[in-house]
């Protein structure tokens, strides 16, 4: 008996994560003032009211694992590269353990506290805009996020 429990225990280890994430159902965001669009599983995140100008904010239903996004608009017409310097300088809490910059986005990921963030900003083609997104969610919980993390950033875009 002890033995089938631990494998059955392992087994749903192994296969946790991944059919966490298959098995979601995902919608899409839209920003109609801006064109940013995110694909996001809407089955574990519902839309919180926030003021005017104030970046969307979606959470699930504990409240610990929550993303903003927002359209801005870039009228220094500042390059992926020129927003990583900026917010490196920045005193913005938190320890910094991962960013990666290309010609139309950057991604900058670390720590705050007990929590992991992932910013990426993508810059439209003009610069005239940028869409922000920031993703929180615990430590402990890395291994669940990380492929809808991904997803997620993989799928912001500018439709037009």
């Amino acid at each position: 008996m002890r033995l089938s429990i631990f494998a059955t225990l392992i087994v749903a280890s192994l296969l946790g994560s991944g059919v966490l994430a298959a098995d979601l159902r995902w919608t899409v965001y839209r920003d109609a003032g801006f064109g940013c669009v995110l694909d996001y599983p809407a089955s574990i995140f519902d839309p919180r009211p926030v003021p005017p100008g104030k970046p969307r904010l979606f959470s699930n239903r504990r409240g610990d694992v929550y993303f903003r996004i927002q359209g801005l608009e870039n009228p220094d017409h500042w390059s992926p590269h020129k927003i990583r310097e900026r917010y490196v300088s920045a005193d913005i809490p938190g320890d910094l353990t991962y960013e990666r910059t290309r010609s139309d986005f950057v991604v900058l990921s670390g720590h705050r506290g007990t929590n992991i963030f992932y910013s990426k900003i993508a810059v439209s083609s003009d610069r005239n805009s940028a869409c922000a997104l920031e993703i929180t969610y615990p430590q402990g919980q890395k291994s669940v996020w990380d492929r809808i993390v991904t997803r997620m950033s993989r799928s912001l875009r500018f439709v037009r």
